[in-house]
């Protein structure tokens, strides 16, 4: 698994922790949904990967399971190994497995991942400091969520979130330069 890769799986795992399922009355706003994002502590769910690229012949498709439960995430592409992380006060994440793989990583990209999920528990908690690095809009069903800088120093370049008339995530787009990862949700269960 690339460095890339993880970095989008658990990005996305992460991002979908934070949204409630709850009816919401009238057209959603951005901020009823970062009202929302806080107080989420459990999280069940089941989704079909979806990975394309102009240098793939076809879709990559996997089935994923996420387990989010007193601060770890546990994500587990189907026939790997699970990925777990731990996420302290301060919002800087901790990777429970995978010491090999993440000490042949050159300092400059772990940065970089370090980066990606810590903005994730922005997002997460619904920090202030998520204005700072993001531009959400919401345009209909679909919120959108980009960097404010090309030097934010994460790995994507856009997230769109799908959501229902009750605000169920329906899918998760994950956009970066070469190529767009997609979570298509097939149940998700969120506990507060």
């Amino acid at each position: 698994m690339k460095l890339r890769d993880l970095s989008i799986i658990l990005f996305l795992a992460l991002l979908v922790l934070s949204f409630p399922l709850k009816v919401m009355a009238g057209p959603l706003t951005v901020d009823e949904i970062k009202k929302h994002y806080r107080g989420i502590h459990q999280i069940q769910g089941e989704a079909e990967q979806i990975k394309t690229s102009p240098l793939l012949l076809r879709p990559l498709k996997s089935n994923v399971s996420l387990h989010f439960d007193e601060g770890i995430l546990t994500w587990q592409v189907e026939g790997q190994e699970p990925w777990q992380i731990k996420f302290g006060g301060d919002g800087k994440p901790v990777f429970i497995n995978g010491g090999k793989y993440l000490a042949q990583i050159p300092s400059d990209a772990r940065e970089k991942l370090d980066r990606t999920v810590g903005l994730v528990h922005n997002i997460l908690t619904m920090d202030p400091k998520l204005d700072d690095d993001f531009h959400l809009t919401l345009d209909k069903e679909f919120l959108t969520i980009v960097p404010k800088s090309e030097k934010s120093g994460v790995f994507f370049k856009s997230i769109a979130i799908q959501f229902n008339r009750n605000a169920d995530i329906q899918n998760i787009r994950f956009n970066t330069e070469e190529d767009e990862t997609k979570l298509v949700f097939k149940s998700i269960t969120l506990k507060r």
